[in-house]
């Protein structure tokens, strides 16, 4: 819902804020009823900067892949974690908490992790020289830098 009190809106400014509204309602699920909130629209706003960033990040390669140690129980190195991280040109590294949620609400966390996985295999390719024990490097993605939910996210925080 959103309230009309003789401010300067003009009508299409209103039924966009009902709009809003009413998607936040549907994400809460049924027979909910919520009124505009200009901090949703905020928040609507910039994750909307995120996800056209995030298509330019993906098409200029602005993307890295850290790869995080992973130990045996002698301590010993026994594969990586690839672990994606975004160098905006202007933001400098955007944390993975940002813009994983917005990629997995779009749709654009199956590309992502396409491209997570074919930089992981370039990287790290078959005919490196085995490690001790005659073993070759492992790397693990963990499952949210691939998983897409069909525009839906856990609810509960999680990624």
């Amino acid at each position: 819902m959103a309230a009309f009190v003789g401010q300067k809106s003009d009508v299409v400014e209103l039924l966009k804020q009902a709009d809003i509204a009413m998607y936040q309602a549907k994400s809460l699920g049924r027979n909910n009823v919520c009124f505009f909130d200009p901090a949703l629209q905020a928040r609507m706003d910039a994750g909307a900067a995120i996800s056209a960033d995030l298509r330019v990040a993906l098409a200029r390669q602005q993307l890295l892949v850290f790869y995080q140690p992973q130990v045996d129980r002698q301590g010993v190195i026994a594969g990586v974690e690839a672990l994606v991280r975004w160098q905006h040109p202007v933001r400098g590294l955007v944390p993975p908490g940002e813009f994983i949620p917005v990629a997995e609400d779009t749709g654009m966390i199956l590309p992502l992790g396409q491209w997570v996985l074919e930089t992981v295999c370039r990287r790290l390719p078959a005919d490196r020289p085995p490690q001790r024990g005659g073993q070759r490097e492992r790397a693990a993605v963990p499952a949210s830098e691939l998983r897409g939910h069909g525009g839906q996210r856990d609810r509960t925080g999680g990624h």
